[in-house]
């Protein structure tokens, strides 16, 4: 993927979530797409999240997106790897919060290309 691809799609997806756009999320997401949620919890695959978004939409949540702002894109060709960092203010139930948070996706289909967990860990 070329770097103004990627900047493109993830400026795509947050958009969508903003206007509430189900058709311009998926059409962002691969079909095994997997989105983790900051606390764990992981969507797999195109139908749920189409199911999901539309449930955060939806009574009881009533979710909307406030603002999605993308502050910084590191992109490496080499190994497939895009990350993004953002703030993000959302109201759900009622209630608004403000978050700042990071999302990162990566092919990893060259061999010599390395990631680490927050463990530690080197993959």
């Amino acid at each position: 993927m070329r770097r103004d691809l990627a900047i493109q799609l993830i400026h795509a997806y947050t958009t969508a979530w903003v206007n509430q756009d189900l058709g311009q999320c998926l059409a962002v997401l691969g079909d095994d797409v997997v989105i983790t949620e900051y606390d764990g919890t992981a969507f797999r695959g195109i139908d749920r999240i189409r199911q999901w978004f539309s449930d955060w939409h939806q009574p009881p949540v009533n979710g909307r997106v406030d603002r999605w702002i993308v502050e910084h894109i590191v992109f490496d060709e080499y190994c497939g790897t895009v990350a993004a960092e953002w703030e993000f203010e959302r109201t759900c139930c009622g209630e608004t919060s403000l978050f700042h948070g990071a999302s990162s996706s990566h092919s990893m289909r060259k061999e010599s290309c390395t990631s680490v967990s927050t463990d530690g860990t080197v993959h």
